[in-house]
């Protein structure tokens, strides 16, 4: 699949989220227990892809670069849980 054609149509970024959506969701299961923080966080994944797919150049693998913006949301969501708790 062409960088070109995923950028150009959200018919085809809903099967890439159907087709990679199970293993985004696995992944951040493996790290975070709550199954609501899961998907949000996986939701948060497809939306930041979508926004951000000028800087996908489209020779690596689709499934490790969304894995890699999954990695840096759950980040997100921890420190930010940790700021939190330190707060209080």
């Amino acid at each position: 699949m062409s960088k070109q054609k995923i950028s150009n149509d959200p018919d085809i970024f809903c099967e890439i989220v159907r087709e990679y959506g199970p293993t985004v969701r696995a992944w951040l299961s493996r790290h975070i227990w709550d199954h609501d923080t899961v998907n949000e966080l996986a939701q948060e994944t497809f939306v930041a892809a979508w926004s951000s797919l000028d800087r996908y150049d489209g020779t690596s693998n689709l499934g490790a670069w969304l894995t890699g913006i999954a990695r840096n949301r759950l980040r997100n969501h921890l420190r930010s849980k940790y700021r939190r708790n330190s707060a209080m």
